[in-house]
């Protein structure tokens, strides 16, 4: 039991050694003291305070980790820091000599949180087999020499040397961004570095650059693929929104007009422009979302459609330029706190066929001009070949089964065998019939599905059958459509 007590007593002490010899928590060893509420010098150190009590030892550290958590507001563990600190520290000793300049910590970020290879360089092998996801936002600090190895005594930090550690910190996150192929930048990026502008006043921590290059690089690993980003979109759907931007907009400073409607789990962007006489309009679905305090939005081409009808999956990279974007959007609000700017920004490497950057408010003058134009010119869709009508049409829901009603009554009856996340489906959810060419599907439009119900044997490999529905002494009378089609051919 003692023996139990004593180890657990010298662990507490190194880690109160680290503490203060890496000004890890304050930058001075007379803020810390005065934290603590002891007089610390070289000679007497936070490792000495309390004496041989567990207990007294116990309580600083508990202490700290509650200053660090809650007070600093850090969502970081102080505990699982010092432990990771001191295996990175143990892995630069014994391969330190062998890393060369920030290049590796690149190419480890995109081993670890992206989708690279491993590192080419074969004599780092073994270090790499040693290295683990959560310890590579302290390697990279030590290495750019932000945080001192423990068997260093660096002494206090002074703001100057804080404000060189943060422009290393920033430069080596927006060389990942100009690497990148898929974003233009990072998530939380700049906001984070107007927090850290704000916060140099009061003077930042070495512990806070640790959760700064955490948090950048969980948002790198989310966004590095664009299967990674939809897989973060997806997973975090609950955040998305619908903002109150319904009505005519007008682009900046420009003649043309976008028409906004809310659709089922969307908005339909309709843009509008004269030429030749003639009334263009275009039209794009738009999915607004609430990713970690970014307004990110999911811009679908009206040609997408002809892409998922064939079944291809949604999150392969191939057709992210062409089909699919993510832009970064703020919304402005007037006087009445009214939506009356929306303002889009490029967020991702391609794309480039949504060039909307700006769009106000029309004044009357506007608003009557275009109305002109809907009543006197003729309308022609660019992409008329792509147009397609989608109604809603979730009747019911059993335990084997849905039923989905068409426009003329029919009732599909879809077994939700045909797919595990059927069994997802709730009433609200953008489930319907969708008719494209002169083909008719049943669309599971949040997940991503599509079921050609064209013809009888198209039906029939499918497991789907239509039932048709009559009303009888206002009870629902549900039976098979071909009986129903017998019965007529009776009469």
């Amino acid at each position: 039991m003692q023996e139990d007590t004593n180890k657990e007593l010298e662990k507490i002490k190194g880690r109160l050694q680290i503490i203060e010899r890496t000004r890890l928590i304050c930058n001075t060893q007379k803020e810390l003291g005065e934290l603590v509420g002891y007089a610390l010098t070289s000679g007497n150190g936070l490792a000495r305070k309390g004496g041989d009590s567990l207990f007294m030892k116990d309580s600083i550290f508990r202490e700290l980790a509650y200053v660090t958590k809650e007070k600093m507001n850090l969502d970081i563990e102080l505990e699982e820091v010092l432990d990771v600190y001191e295996e990175v520290d143990e892995l630069m000793e014994k391969y330190g000599s062998q890393i060369k300049g920030m290049e590796i910590c690149k190419q480890l970020v995109k081993y670890f949180y992206g989708e690279g290879d491993i590192v080419d360089d074969v004599s780092l092998h073994k270090f790499v087999e040693k290295v683990k996801k959560k310890h590579i936002p302290v390697l990279i600090l030590m290495q750019m020499e932000v945080l001192p190895r423990l068997k260093m005594k660096g002494g206090d930090v002074s703001s100057e040397r804080i404000s060189e550690y943060c422009k290393r910190v920033f430069a080596f996150l927006h060389d990942l961004e100009e690497d990148s192929v898929l974003f233009k930048r990072l998530p939380q990026l700049s906001q984070i570095e107007e927090w850290v502008k704000e916060q140099l006043s009061d003077m930042m921590c070495r512990l806070e650059l640790i959760s700064i290059m955490t948090l950048v690089l969980e948002s790198y690993a989310s966004v590095v693929s664009f299967s990674a980003l939809n897989h973060t979109i997806r997973e975090r759907s609950r955040n998305q929104f619908f903002p109150d931007i319904e009505g005519l907009w007008q682009e900046y400073d420009s003649t043309v007009f976008w028409q906004i409607q809310r659709i089922q789990n969307a908005h339909r962007f309709i843009k509008y422009e004269l030429k030749n006489q003639q009334l263009l309009y275009e039209y794009y679905d738009l999915t607004f979302y609430d990713i970690d305090g970014v307004m990110l939005v999911g811009v679908t081409h009206p040609t997408i459609i002809h892409l998922l009808l064939k079944g291809e999956p949604l999150c392969d990279d191939y057709y992210t330029d062409d089909y699919y974007t993510y832009v970064e959007c703020t919304l402005q609000k007037d006087r009445l706190l009214k939506n009356d700017s929306i303002k889009f920004f490029p967020y991702m490497n391609g794309g480039e066929w949504f060039t909307l950057r700006e769009l106000h408010r029309p004044n009357s003058e506007y608003s009557i001009c275009f109305e002109n134009w809907l009543n006197n010119y003729e309308l022609k869709n660019r992409f008329v070949d792509y147009e397609y009508d989608f109604c809603l049409g979730l009747a019911a829901i059993t335990e084997r089964h849905l039923y989905i009603e068409s426009s003329d009554g029919r009732i599909y009856k879809v077994p939700k065998s045909l797919n595990e996340v059927l069994e997802d489906v709730r009433f609200g959810d953008a489930v319907g019939i969708l008719t494209y060419e002169d083909s008719t599907y049943i669309a599971f439009d949040d997940k991503i599905l599509y079921y050609d119900v064209t013809t009888k044997e198209k039906m029939n490999r499918l497991g789907i059958v239509i039932e048709e529905v009559a009303r009888k002494d206002d009870s629902l009378i549900v039976r098979p459509w071909c009986a129903q089609k017998a019965s007529e051919n009776q009469d």
